[in-house]
Order: structure tokens, then C-alpha cells, then sequence
């Protein structure tokens, strides 16, 4: 139970360190990369303010897209694993039942639907 609770405090102290601190030293290297910009070209940096709403849009598109394919390459990846161990449990069954050549196309149907999900992420 304490290792539990050691790596849920390890987990938020990371998850602090790394996302809310980098996100705010982020900021201010951005605010700094802006004020230089504008410093040397005011024309340049209205160009990088016009600019920058977009790219924050695309970045948000792919990054959206991305975790939804992420989450259908886990769903695949997780009905293999599910159907593995289901498999060894009623091997007895699929034998008696003559039914090895469903299984198999079930099993290669679940493994080309986790390789389209991986290509999909990648």
C-alpha cells in the first residue's frame, strides 16, 4: 500500500514539475520571444500575432486527432489481449466444437484491426 501511495505522489509531483511549471516557463519564453521580435520589427511581430492564432488551431486539430487514434489503437490492442486468454480458457471447447478456423480469422480480424489503429497513430 505505501509503494501505492509513493508512486501516486511521485506521479503528481511530476505531473507538477513538468506540465504546470513547463507550461508557465513556456509562457514567459514565449511573452520574451515576442518582445524581441517586436523590438527588432514591429511588422514581423504583427505578422507572428496574425499567425500564431492559426497555428494554435492546426496544432490542436492534430493534436485531437491523435489521441482519438490512440485510443482506437488501445481498444485494439486490448481486444487481443482479451481474446488470447479467452482462447487458452475454452481451448477444450473450440476442439470439440471443430471451431479453430473461426477463432484464427477472429484472432487475425483483431490483428489487422490493432495494425490499421497503430498505422492510423503513427
Amino acid at each position: 500500500m505505501a509503494s501505492v501511495f509513493v508512486n501516486d505522489a511521485d506521479t503528481i509531483n511530476r505531473l507538477y514539475n513538468e506540465g504546470v511549471v513547463g507550461m508557465i516557463a513556456d509562457l514567459f519564453q514565449l511573452i520574451g520571444l515576442l518582445f524581441v521580435v517586436f523590438n527588432r520589427s514591429i511588422g514581423l511581430g504583427f505578422i507572428i500575432l496574425i499567425v500564431m492564432p492559426l497555428i494554435l488551431v492546426m496544432t490542436r486539430h492534430f493534436q485531437k486527432a491523435y489521441l482519438a487514434s490512440q485510443k482506437q489503437n488501445r481498444a485494439a490492442i486490448a481486444k487481443v489481449n482479451h481474446h488470447i486468454p479467452e482462447t487458452l480458457r475454452v481451448l477444450s471447447m473450440i476442439h470439440i466444437f471443430e471451431k479453430e478456423d473461426y477463432m484464427e480469422d477472429k484472432y487475425d480480424q483483431y490483428i489487422e484491426e490493432s495494425y490499421r489503429a497503430q498505422n492510423k497513430s503513427n
